[in-house]
């Protein structure tokens, strides 16, 4: 697939002018399971071609900014129109493919495909197809289409299909193995055979000479494998001897390979490996890669036509085409389920879990996700819609109003915060419903009917809602230096050891946990059980469980309906003493009570953490990172259900350096030093 070729069309696309042009989702064809429409008006009007050349420039997808393809490049692509990258998948063999739109009179030809071979015309397009035959590309006056695509390797996993196109076949079916027992005794014993024997050596002089040479000479590498082979030879021999006694009781029949001389053992033993593993060899791997590639190349030249011109396409389709400058992508996704099924290595998961999930079906539906500019701010928007089962379970267990006490207590200096408000009694309640939809299509085993009916039965979700609502709120203050014990050991000259006990200092997270619980008797009773085991201690009105080795002594206190749970002794004493001062920021709390879930990082905090962590940072360079300062926070957030859609988002403000985000990016991150860093890891 040459991604690179068309990573390098879709980014020139960006820098050319306007002119009027038919939109190219006619030419998306129906079928397809992922759409990528990128927006060249919104994206140029951000930034600029000057701006976005550098960027390539620093890609390395421009080698010189003043060559002729350079300059050509920027006159053949048209701006007013959105390009596409679209993919389809069949159980054979999957394509992606890239629509630009073109000037009338391009020279698209003279600045790309001169090293592509000549194909003949069709419909008025020009065709070329490149050197290894895995990429077809066409195009006329006002469109291209680029075309390439790889085979499924599960399709041709099966012996009809294999001996279809002549392929080698050898089954990874452990399933038809049968178990012998004559040859299974027959082969421990030649093991326990052979292990005596070598017992039985003289094995204090060989342990004497080791140790001498160990210490003076080193050993070879070759003298290594051959005392390894002196060893083998005996058992491989031993074994192969076993089954030949055997063969003709066996249920199913053996075939070693023939073991002759010591020397020879290394290899055979390997040969003997790959028959039980039921490999293909090398040979066979190369006859099959040869013909998959045919076929490849003889189904992609096929299919193009039909391809160039669908007759069935999402012309009509409102989802893929933006309409607002300031979205620059959308990704575009018919069927969630169906992608994922896609996605899913069913074979192995199968093979490893014994789970079918191709029967895994979650409810999700069509998916838009945007990339949005909002001035200096950047956002990442998603929406999910799901069949009306999916909706009302999410709506269900979502309806949990968030205890507003537990906002009482924002810690004004945190570092980072989550929320999560999951009605516990709710979701036990669909928990039985939960496992018989999601679980027992992909197990096929009534035993999960089973489990469903007696949490139906046994749970009394009310009475275990009241010990915890499922409203969560975690704040994460600081990072404090701690004093920790390790152990390190002293050898003397004869490798006896003596312990020792040092102590270094480091830092960990200093948090505040708090969730809503209207029947506190449980908690209680476990701490004041722990209390009688010496575990916990109980003062002014705060439970203290006691640093156990390597860890930090942890808090528990219980006020108005709610369990704080902390690092911090000071933090607690002052919420029981009613003299905690709160973060009074409007939109914090109105987040943590409206939104389900909730995730904000404090950008600015990342370079203290990363220094007093110790966490080695190569991605981006010393001057990067001073920079997190000037950066506002990182947020993440799941909205309630509207209707039958899912809405998430995640955002960061960038810094105020230049008009907007996108060319703050592409001038400060998409640098040539950052970008190197990138590719040395």
């Amino acid at each position: 697939m040459n991604i690179r070729k068309i990573t390098l069309v879709t980014c020139i696309a960006f820098t050319g002018f306007q002119v009027t042009a038919q939109d190219l989702s006619t030419k998306i064809p129906a079928q397809a399971k992922l759409v990528v429409s990128i927006n060249n008006k919104g994206i140029v009007v951000n930034s600029s071609p000057e701006i976005l050349k550098d960027a390539l420039i620093n890609f390395g997808l421009y080698k010189d900014s003043n060559s002729n393809l350079t300059k050509g490049l920027q006159s053949d692509f048209n701006l007013d129109k959105q390009a596409y990258f679209y993919y389809t998948n069949t159980d054979s063999i999957q394509y992606v493919g890239f629509l630009a739109p073109l000037k009338e009179n391009h020279k698209i030809k003279e600045h790309l495909f001169l090293d592509y071979d000549v194909l003949p015309s069709s419909k008025n397009y020009e065709r070329r197809v490149s050197k290894d035959g895995e990429t077809q590309v066409a195009w006329d006056n006002e469109s291209l289409l680029i075309l390439t695509g790889s085979l499924n390797d599960d399709y041709f996993r099966t012996e009809e299909i294999s001996e279809r196109f002549g392929l080698e076949f050898v089954s990874n079916n452990t399933g038809d193995w049968n178990y012998n027992e004559d040859l299974a005794v027959a082969a421990d014993s030649a093991w326990a055979t052979e292990e005596e024997s070598f017992i039985e050596e003289p094995s204090a002089t060989y342990e004497t000479v080791y140790v001498q040479e160990s210490i003076e000479e080193p050993i070879s590498a070759t003298e290594v494998e051959e005392a390894w082979e002196t060893y083998e030879a005996p058992y491989v021999e031993a074994v192969a001897e076993a089954a030949a006694e055997v063969a003709l009781d066996a249920t199913y029949e053996l075939e070693y390979p023939e073991v002759t001389e010591a020397e020879d053992t290394s290899e055979a033993y390997e040969d003997e490996w790959n028959w039980y593993s039921h490999l293909l060899s090398p040979e066979q791997e190369a006859k099959n890669d040869s013909i998959k590639k045919e076929l490849f190349k003889d189904w992609i030249s096929n299919d193009f036509s039909e391809y160039l011109n669908p007759e069935n396409n999402l012309g009509k389709n409102s989802a893929i085409k933006i309409s607002k400058n300031n979205h620059l992508v959308r990704i575009w996704v018919p069927n969630l389920d169906q992608l994922y099924g896609d996605i899913i290595p069913n074979e192995i998961v199968s093979m490893v879990y014994n789970l079918d999930m191709k029967n895994l079906k979650y409810g999700y539906k069509d998916a838009t996700l945007d990339l949005i500019q909002e001035q200096y701010n950047l956002k990442f928007t998603a929406k999910v819609n799901v069949d009306d089962e999916m909706a009302d379970y999410l709506k269900t267990i979502t309806k949990n109003n968030f205890n507003k006490k537990l906002t009482n207590y924002i810690p004004k200096d945190y570092i980072a915060y989550s929320s999560l408000n999951i009605s516990t009694e709710e979701y036990l309640k669909q928990l039985p419903k939960f496992i018989t939809r999601w679980y027992m299509p992909i197990v096929e085993d009534e035993f999960f009917g089973i489990i469903a009916t007696a949490l139906e039965i046994t749970l009394d979700e009310k009475a275990i809602g009241k010990v915890a609502k499922g409203d969560n709120l975690l704040f994460i203050n600081e990072l404090k230096k701690v004093t920790k014990e390790y152990v390190t050991y002293d050898y003397d000259e004869d490798y006896n050891y003596e312990e020792i006990k040092e102590t270094k200092e480091e830092y960990v997270p200093d948090y505040l946990w708090m969730f809503t619980s209207e029947d506190q008797r449980l908690f209680k009773k476990i701490l004041e059980y722990a209390i009688s085991k010496e575990q916990i201690v109980f003062e002014n009105g705060i439970y203290r469980k006691n640093a156990e080795y390597n860890s930090e002594d942890i808090y528990f206190l219980f006020k108005d309906n709610i369990v704080f749970v902390s690092s911090n002794l000071d933090q607690l004493t002052a919420i029981k003493e009613n003299r905690f001062v709160n973060d009074t920021n409007a939109n914090l709390k109105k987040d943590i009570l409206s939104n389900p879930f909730n995730v904000r990082i404090k950008t600015a905090a990342l370079l203290e953490i990363t220094t007093k962590l110790e966490v080695p940072v190569s991605l981006v360079n010393n001057e990067s990172l001073e920079t997190l300062s000037e950066y506002g926070d990182i947020q993440v957030k799941v909205s309630k259900m509207k209707r039958n859609t899912i809405h998430s988002e995640m955002s960061i403000e960038l810094p105020k350096r230049e008009n907007n985000a996108l060319q703050y990016i592409l001038k400060n991150l998409f640098t040539e030093t950052n970008l190197n860093s990138i590719n040395e890891l």
